[in-house]
């Protein structure tokens, strides 16, 4: 009796060890393969492979969390609900959950400036970005003024709450892009304007930039990254979900796909923008009294304008060649900065 009972059972040990053995082939540990799941393994991909930086590479404390399969199913779950209730193509939203936090509901990013500057637990929440979609602390303490702190950042960190909050704002914003004519905008380059022709790309632009700061941004190659890099992402996922069950889950690619190279202008971000103003304050007269936030926006333009005019510089608004050499040398940047 015994010797019946050995052979079925070790024919099922060997079955098992042969199917342990394929299916490590076929899903090996690093790469999700999620049949069913394309949401899912573009979040796991991303999230282990990829130390977090946002999609407009701003400066300043970025905080990401190791994601598991559990949490990016509840993602992809609820992305689905979202969708079906506002109209709006699932996979799309999941491009800005995967540029803006690789689908951790707890990343926050904190801004140097204001951070530093922050007097008290409230400004620091306000000088934070939480959440899968980072929601500014700024916009949380407007919404929910006689929140606690704390009860406002759990908020954000909640996923249902910030699926709901990312397709509301996108629905305006795709409602506002789809009424504009782009055609009647003038001074466009062409790779911009057949791309702002998209509603999604000009909508993704918006919830980046604010509407104003969108139609400012389109002047400017390099302030439409992020609505390159969101377009792009959805892509990569509609892929992932067309392709085989056992093809490898790579992380997303965020391609430019624009130049960006050339003059500073509106829209533009980062530390080049920060050495700008900071040689704005010191060389203009009166002093520009710029915020050093490297943030271009139309108080910087005005403050170059004025330096330009004063230095009989043409005034085209932009930090070009001929502006720089009359700018003179960058100084350093002070103390606590990670540099230019």
């Amino acid at each position: 009796m015994k010797a019946r009972l050995g052979l079925p059972i070790a024919a099922i040990l060997l079955l098992s060890s042969v199917f342990g053995i394929i299916a490590l082939r076929l899903w090996p540990p690093g790469n999700p393969r999620i049949p069913g799941r394309p949401i899912t393994a573009a979040l796991l991909a991303a999230n282990s492979r990829y130390k977090f930086h946002d999609a407009v590479y701003r400066r300043g404390t970025s905080i990401i969390h190791r994601l598991d399969e559990t949490t990016a199913h509840r993602i992809e779950d609820g992305l689905y609900r979202v969708a079906l209730h506002r109209g709006l193509p699932a996979f799309y939203l999941a491009a800005f959950v995967l540029t803006e936090s690789t689908g951790d509901p707890r990343a926050e990013y904190r801004n140097p400036a204001s951070w530093e500057a922050a007097r008290d637990d409230r400004q620091r929440v306000a000088a934070t970005d939480y959440g899968l979609v980072q929601i500014s602390g700024r916009n949380l303490l407007e919404m929910a003024p006689n929140d606690s702190l704390a009860a406002l950042v759990a908020r954000a960190q909640d996923i249902d709450f910030s699926l709901n909050y990312l397709a509301d704002y996108l629905a305006r914003d795709l409602e506002w892009a789809q009424g504009l004519h782009i055609d009647k905008i003038e001074h466009l380059v062409p790779a911009i304007r057949q791309r702002a022709q998209n509603p999604f790309w000009l909508a993704a632009l918006a919830y980046n930039r604010g509407r104003a700061g969108a139609l400012a941004a389109l002047d400017n190659t390099r302030a439409c990254r992020h609505a390159e890099r969101v377009i792009t992402a959805w892509e990569e996922i509609e892929a992932r979900a067309s392709s085989p069950p056992n093809q490898v889950a790579r992380a997303p690619r965020f391609p430019d796909g624009l130049d960006f190279t050339g003059p500073l202008m509106t829209g533009d971000i980062g530390p080049r923008v920060e050495a700008l103003q900071r040689l704005l304050n010191e060389r203009t007269t009166p002093p520009a009294r710029l915020t050093v936030d490297g943030n271009f926006g139309p108080a910087t333009r005005d403050a170059l304008l004025r330096f330009q005019n004063a230095h009989g510089l043409a005034p085209t608004g932009a930090a070009d060649a001929p502006t720089w050499a009359a700018l003179g040398p960058r100084k350093p940047p002070p103390p606590n900065d990670s540099g230019v």
